[in-house]
C-alpha cells in the first residue's frame, strides 16, 4: 500500500492493527478451512479471525497471480473448489472502497 493511501487512512483515524498469534502451519490452516466449510457449508468469512485472515490471504495471492502460491497452493484450494470471490463481492477500485469505508465511519 503506498503512503498515499496509508496517510489516508490515517486521516481518517483507521486502526491498523498488526497480530502478534503464532502462525500456523498452511496445511494446518487449509485444513481448518475444510472442517469449517464441512460444518458450516461455506468458505470462512474474512471476519472469522486467524482462519479468515488466512482466507484473505490465500485470495490475496491468488489474486496477484503470486507465482510461488500459484504453482504449489493455489490448484490444492482449486480442487475443492475453493471461492476465489466471495459470494456478494465484486472488485471495486481503491477509490469506491475508500468511500464506503467513510460511509460506514459516518453511519456507525
Amino acid at each position: 500500500m503506498t503512503a498515499e493511501r496509508l496517510a489516508e487512512l490515517d486521516n481518517i483515524g483507521f486502526v491498523r492493527k498488526v497480530s502478534t498469534s503464532p502462525r500456523l502451519p498452511s496445511e494446518e490452516r487449509f485444513q481448518d478451512c475444510m472442517d469449517y466449510y464441512e460444518r458450516e457449508g461455506r468458505w470462512p468469512p474474512q471476519s472469522a479471525g486467524r482462519l479468515g485472515e488466512w482466507v484473505h490471504s490465500q485470495r490475496m495471492h491468488y489474486a496477484q497471480r503470486d507465482a510461488n502460491f500459484m504453482k504449489y497452493k493455489a490448484r490444492q484450494l482449486d480442487v475443492v473448489g475453493f471461492e476465489w470471490t466471495p459470494r456478494g463481492n465484486t472488485r471495486v477500485t481503491w477509490d469506491e472502497g475508500f468511500e464506503m469505508l467513510m460511509d460506514y465511519g459516518r453511519t456507525n
